[in-house]
């Protein structure tokens, strides 16, 4: 067997895609130890994993290490206000040329993202929306995904600038003005 050259890159994909989960938003403490086991590396690339993903907003530092975040209604609806605002923005960006048709079942803010000619402010839409994700399935059970299924139809349509921003905005206000019932359900409180 040979040796495994990239354990960061693979060890940083995992604790991303687990990150996305629902139950990652429970503020539980990321030991570095029993994760580098349960991946089977050593304890240096969870450590790097996890201040990158420190630094993409999706795990908290501590004095003693890592815990998972833990948002209230407020900072979640900030999130979900920050996405309006990268969102807009990207609705009225010049858009790459070479546009793919639009996946049906994803992501309108990283759809967004990947449609901006800008790559700065594809990665500031990015990084919300990976922050977002484990909060999507309760957003769907409560809200339905008529308003990304609206978006992502616009953007397969050929739509961008203001009536594709006026979508991402009622998106995204939505889901903040119902950030305390999104955020209870994602908990198993509702």
């Amino acid at each position: 067997m040979g040796r495994d050259r990239d354990p960061f890159d693979r060890t940083f994909e995992t604790l991303r895609q687990r990150l996305t989960q629902p139950d990652a938003v429970r503020g539980a403490p990321l030991a570095v130890i029993p994760l580098a086991q349960a991946l089977g590396v050593s304890p240096t690339p969870v450590r790097e994993a996890l201040a990158k993903l420190s630094g993409e907003g999706l795990v908290v530092r501590t004095a003693g290490g890592y815990r998972g975040l833990a948002l209230d209604r407020g900072s979640l609806a900030d999130r979900y206000d920050l996405a309006a605002i990268l969102a807009i923005a990207a609705a009225n960006d010049r858009w790459v040329e070479d546009r793919a048709a639009p996946d049906q079942a994803g992501d309108p803010l990283a759809l967004l993202a990947s449609l901006t000619s800008s790559r700065t402010l594809a990665r500031a839409l990015l990084r919300v929306s990976a922050q977002l994700a484990p909060f999507a399935p309760a957003e769907a059970a409560l809200l339905g995904r008529a308003d990304a299924e609206a978006i992502i139809a616009a953007i397969g349509a050929g739509a961008s600038g203001r009536p594709l921003a006026t979508l991402a905005r009622r998106y995204c206000r939505r889901r903040a003005r119902r950030a305390g019932d999104i955020l209870a359900r994602t908990l198993g409180l509702s």
